[in-house]
């Protein structure tokens, strides 16, 4: 309770805590804003602080209708992204399930995203419902 306690008053004491779209990846501002929020976490609970470090470094797989796609130990070079797993808000559409049976993305043009294993393709996918954002990887 103390700590829920602390959390609370942390939270008063900051001047905004809100979700937003920074201007760049470079914004100065949303930087303090996410260091503070960084730091009152971990005052509260540092596992959970740093399980949002965690996913934020994960690449994403996204299609506005078959669902996100998150993907863990990622590496990217040559316009391919190679990954261990894939975990994905919905295991039942078509895209889930091409992701769950690949290791690798290969984007050899501008939307579009050909899902792989090895060099096989499993599926493609075109157009501009789908995204591919790379963060986090070697």
């Amino acid at each position: 309770m103390a700590r829920l306690t602390s959390a609370i008053s942390c939270f008063r004491s900051l001047s905004a805590v809100s979700s937003f779209a920074a201007c760049s990846f470079t914004c100065g501002e949303a930087a303090a804003v996410a260091r503070r929020t960084l730091n009152l976490l971990r005052r509260v609970s540092a596992p959970f602080a740093d399980s949002f470090l965690t996913y934020q470094r994960k690449s994403v797989f996204y299609s506005e209708y078959q669902g996100i796609f998150l993907l863990d130990e990622s590496t990217y070079a040559d316009r391919v992204i190679t990954y261990g797993s894939v975990e994905c808000t919905d295991r039942e559409t078509p895209v889930a399930q091409a992701m769950l049976k690949s290791d690798n993305i290969w984007c050899p043009a501008d939307q579009v995203s050909l899902v792989r294993r090895g060099s096989h393709v499993v599926m493609a996918c075109e157009g501009d419902e789908f995204a591919l954002c790379v963060f986090g990887t070697q």
